[in-house]
């Protein structure tokens, strides 16, 4: 399953763009990215005490919640190569597939082991539809109207993630089990996929080159898109302090864990959501590396405002710092990718940056947790800025490097 050029929509109006079929269908797919990780969070302590007698209930228990992510980072790559072979919209149609099957056995699985084999399963359908969906993105839409999407893919994850991390809530209170029911929507999505993509394959099946007739644009694709993903893992690993860390760090300064922590990380998110919808208009106002200089700055500046011990409302407004940046980032760097890839690598690249990102995710905690143990938060979150500045600054004079070079030809 492939997309011509033809394809692409010509107007790039916001209306037209979420009447268009694919634009709903890759939205949905996102928030089930979001939804695969953090939804049975709420019930943890729940399905502990329900399968206690198991041997390792605990330490199983704990594996929950990133099985998923493990899995991701060892199978995207092999994902989004073969997406590129098989078909991207077909990999996004059985990823969600793949999900509704694998996310909804924890409802009616009866042992924590098994339980815990479904969500290391539930990790290859989530590559499956992150690795596609930003190739499809990069098929479906061009210049303005691939850059809203990019924006509007982080939005829907952020607002997706605040509904179903808070249903998993309330759903916890009746059942440990019952969260598990929330992947039921994605059987929901599976037909708005396949009835969304279905027209633009046939249309675009023969139209799209052979891949031999590609091999000369494939040339140099892979270390750029290496760098992007070494640039995403150091992203995603100091942006993710916030989720590991930031618990603690709030009860280091004496405020209630749970609520403060809460509504932090709803700050960040909230932030985030709202940030993503403008990317589009500041990528046509800044450029790229523009974009980039903004979304390092305002993080850097976020985490620098946590390591001054100014009081609740500094602590929230570096998290609303850190969500604009990071919400800003996060599409700047898929949008860069599409831009530096050929059309038959999209998948491969995809798989990579996805790797990258996930890897950022596990090394994050390891990496943090002995530095802030040897010289304390305050010290970490503001070495954690200066970096994120320095990138905010280097993103800059490339920038201009670019603008002057651009101006004297």
């Amino acid at each position: 399953m492939s997309f011509s050029p033809s394809a692409h929509p010509s107007d790039t109006s916001s209306a037209t763009l979420l009447r268009d079929l694919r634009t709903i269908s890759l939205l949905l797919a996102g928030t089930l990215v979001i939804m695969a990780v953090p939804t049975i969070s709420p019930a943890l302590a729940g399905l502990e005490a329900r399968f206690g007698h198991e041997p390792h209930a605990a330490l199983m228990t704990r594996l929950l919640v990133p099985a998923p992510s493990l899995v991701v980072v060892l199978s995207a790559p092999v994902i989004g190569y073969l997406a590129d072979r098989t078909g991207k919209s077909r990999m996004l149609l059985l990823g969600t597939l793949l999900i509704a099957i694998a996310g909804t056995a924890g409802l009616y699985l009866p042992s924590l082991s098994l339980i815990l084999a479904s969500r290391f399963v539930l990790g290859i359908g989530v590559a499956m539809i992150m690795t596609s969906q930003i190739a499809l993105i990069g098929d479906c839409f061009e210049g303005e109207a691939r850059a809203k999407m990019m924006g509007w893919q982080i939005s829907a994850r952020n607002f997706g993630g605040m509904i179903f991390v808070s249903l998993g809530g309330v759903f916890a209170g009746f059942d440990p089990q019952l969260p598990f029911a929330i992947f039921t929507i994605a059987l929901l999505y599976a037909p708005v996929i396949w009835i969304a993509f279905r027209m633009a394959d046939e249309q675009g099946e023969a139209a799209m080159p052979q891949a031999g007739m590609m091999a000369s644009l494939n040339e140099g694709w892979f270390l750029p898109a290496l760098a992007l993903s070494g640039f995403m893992m150091l992203t995603v690993g100091v942006f993710f302090q916030m989720p590991t860390q930031l618990p603690f760090f709030v009860v280091s300064r004496g405020y209630d864990s749970a609520s403060v922590t809460g509504g932090a990380m709803a700050a960040l998110t909230l932030a985030g959501a709202l940030a993503a919808l403008a990317t589009a208009s500041l990528k046509r106002s800044l450029g790229v590396a523009g974009l980039f200089a903004l979304g390092y700055l305002a993080m850097g500046a976020g985490f620098g405002t946590l390591s001054v011990d100014a009081g609740l409302p500094f602590l929230l407004l570096g998290a609303v710092l850190i969500g604009v940046g990071y919400a800003i980032l996060t599409p700047a760097f898929t949008g860069l990718l599409l831009q530096l890839v050929p059309a038959d690598r999209r998948g491969a690249a995809s798989g990579m940056l996805t790797t990258g990102g996930f890897i950022g995710q596990f090394v994050s905690p390891l990496v943090a947790t002995p530095l802030i143990a040897a010289f304390g938060y305050g010290t970490v979150f503001l070495t954690s800025g200066g970096i994120l500045l320095i990138l905010g600054l280097g993103a800059l004079l490339v920038g201009r490097v670019a603008f002057a070079v651009k101006g004297s030809t």
